[in-house]
């Protein structure tokens, strides 16, 4: 009786290590357009004002490079929608959220597994879609004349119309970005980047220099994106977020199952 009631409480949140960090809806509802690759984009790229929905945001918005042209018309784009450390959005808009400001750091992170939300595809296209966060190894101090910054991605998840998945970043096989001095070097056209890698035992949490310098989700693919490579004209998606949901059922489960042990147990010494 005592092992079970012991797995019944490791069933239970907060008592077990929690494996998926995820936003939840207000942190949701605070994301903006932080980011677009590639630097082409402009205003092309753009976010919509956010839509809440029962339990989640719905984002609309367009991603177009504008440098698309025969024979090659799609380009490989992002439009990258969260919170950065400068509260300030591509349009110079700033007092907006931060992640501090939501309450999360590289300690916060370091507490879980996987980084992951829920997102649903709206469109009449498939999209392609990866969760982030940022670090900068600060040296000691917040600087910029020998600040590390770290852009860590999860894996791109293309997810097709009417469709939901889970897009996660696990923090055991993550890749990680390096800033070229411009830019982030997402196409790893410098060889530089360090992809697949363990970013506990990599220290990029640990650091106590580590500073999380933004976190969201990006939106994207070879746009414009459609069914044929030459019929495409669709720059615009449409996306449902939601957090991670907890494990309540198995909460609720090991719960019953404890009240259920405790009257067997007086029961028993009755």
């Amino acid at each position: 009786i005592v092992i079970v009631i012991m797995a019944c409480v490791m069933m239970v949140p907060g008592i077990a290590k929690a494996a998926t960090f995820t936003l939840d809806q207000s942190d949701l509802l605070l994301l903006y357009d932080m980011y677009a690759y590639p630097s082409t984009s402009g205003t092309n790229s753009y976010l919509s004002p956010l839509e809440s929905i029962p339990g989640g945001v719905k984002y609309k918005g367009n991603v177009n490079t504008g440098a698309g042209s025969w024979p090659n018309p799609r380009v490989f784009s992002l439009l990258s929608i969260g919170a950065n450390v400068l509260g300030t959005d591509r349009q110079g808009n700033g007092s907006l959220a931060t992640p501090g400001s939501l309450g999360i750091s590289t300690t916060t992170l370091s507490a879980y597994d996987k980084y992951a939300l829920m997102i649903g595809n709206a469109n009449e296209h498939a999209w392609t879609y990866e969760v982030f966060f940022s670090t900068v190894d600060t040296k000691g101090t917040v600087d910029m004349t020998d600040d590390i910054p770290y852009l860590i991605l999860g894996d791109l998840v293309s997810i097709p119309v009417g469709d939901i998945a889970t897009v996660a970043l696990n923090f055991t096989d993550a890749d990680v970005i390096m800033w070229t001095g411009t830019d982030w070097d997402i196409t790893n056209v410098n060889n530089n980047n360090v992809l697949n890698t363990n970013i506990i035992s990599g220290g990029y949490l640990s650091n106590p220099n580590a500073v999380l310098t933004s976190i969201g989700f990006s939106v994207g693919g070879d746009v414009p994106v459609g069914l044929g490579q030459f019929d495409a004209k669709d720059y615009t998606f449409e996306t449902v977020v939601r957090p991670v949901p907890e494990p309540a059922t198995a909460a609720m489960l090991g719960m019953g199952l404890l009240g259920l042990l405790g009257t067997a147990v007086r029961r028993f010494k009755a």
